[in-house]
């Protein structure tokens, strides 16, 4: 916006200087009013004008629009721009100055233009239809003597041979053989004299107590060793004190 500014300033001290010209023979003056104004007062309007046009904010944005379009080469879209600010301010330079520079453009840009060759359209053509498929003759094989193949002789099952494995002979049991020596006598339980002996094994002294329970003999032995302790037995097996008391009654 300030850019414009300076522009609109420029253009206006410019618009002073040929004011203070004559005017006779000069096709691009603003209005016909102009000729018959005299330097003094073409410099005043001039510098109201310029005030008037920096506040003028629709004037401002019809000439940033046109800018616009003429930076994205749409010249008539910028040229109609231009012509609607000169008609809001019609003694403004700056939109004369720039709608002259368009028409030059446009003028221009058609000149060249017509002077192109001009391109032919693109004709589309249909595809052309497939050619129809060509019967293919079918080959039939004539022969004149036609061989018969020969058919394979089937061949007779052979008869099954079943071999049986001979049994096995029968264990051999042989009797378990006889001890030469004789057996020893067992003496049972029940022929054990119930009572008490006093015996030695080594250096312990042992007390055996038979006495009868559930109507057999049942062996009871105290175990005295020299180094003071003493071990209960029961049949052979390691029993308590106690239970050794309570058996004998002691």
């Amino acid at each position: 916006m300030s850019g414009l500014k300076y522009h609109i300033s420029l253009v206006a001290i410019i618009l002073c200087c040929a004011w203070a010209l004559p005017v006779h023979g000069q096709p691009d003056v603003l209005t016909d009013e102009f000729s018959k104004l005299s330097a003094k007062e073409r410099a005043r309007i001039a510098k109201e004008e310029e005030q008037n046009a920096a506040t003028d904010a629709p004037f401002q944005a019809l000439m940033a629009s046109a800018e616009e379009l003429f930076r994205a080469k749409d010249f008539d879209g910028a040229l109609e721009r231009y012509k609607e600010a000169r008609a809001r301010r019609p003694l403004n330079v700056y939109p004369k100055v720039k709608i002259q520079d368009l028409q030059a453009l446009i003028a221009k840009r058609d000149a060249e233009q017509a002077a192109a060759p001009p391109v032919e359209p693109l004709v589309e053509v249909p595809p052309s239809a497939p050619e129809p498929a060509r019967p293919v003759p079918a080959v039939v094989d004539v022969r004149s003597d036609p061989v018969t193949p020969p058919i394979a002789q089937q061949e007779l099952p052979k008869p099954e041979v079943r071999v049986t494995p001979p049994e096995p002979p029968p264990p051999v049991i042989t009797p378990p053989k006889a001890d030469p020596r004789p057996a020893k006598a067992t003496k049972p339980a029940a022929e054990l004299k119930v009572g008490e002996r006093v015996y030695k094994e080594g250096r312990s002294v042992v007390v055996e107590t038979v006495t009868p329970e559930d109507g057999r003999a049942v062996v009871y032995k105290k175990v005295s060793h020299p180094w003071g302790d003493e071990n209960y037995f029961r049949e052979g097996l390691p029993i308590s004190e106690r239970a050794y008391r309570v058996a004998l009654g002691k």
